[in-house]
């Protein structure tokens, strides 16, 4: 009982620490944790992205909910694009329409990451 308890208590205080994330601490650390899932889909031949790659993709665009968070969000994603092979940079691309979340902004290399409102 006491152990579930603490678990629960965990689960809760890292909630609350993810909602207070400032846009002066979002970093690219945020990026990778959230997309970790993603690497499998992005670099094999997997056909689909998992349930978690998608629920990262899901949670990470819903805590970008300002200007500043999404231009940081974009310019690590542009980071990653560079870091990653041609074809891992395709299929990254289809992310947000394979996991049905509105990313407002292409991820791709060529994206102006300043444009990003």
């Amino acid at each position: 009982m006491g152990v579930v308890v603490l678990r629960s208590l965990c689960v809760a205080l890292t909630l609350v620490a993810i909602a207070a994330v400032d846009d002066a601490q979002f970093g690219c650390d945020v990026v990778v944790t959230k997309l970790a899932p993603c690497i499998a889909y992005a670099s094999t031949g997997a056909s689909r992205p998992t349930f978690q790659c998608c629920s990262g993709v899901r949670a990470l665009n819903g805590m970008s909910n300002t200007p500043f968070i999404r231009r940081r969000v974009c310019n690590c994603l542009k980071t990653l694009a560079n870091r990653l092979g041609r074809v891992a940079v395709n299929k990254a691309a289809n992310l947000p329409a394979l996991c049905r979340v509105p990313v407002p902004y292409p991820i791709s290399p060529a994206t102006n990451c300043n444009r990003v409102s």
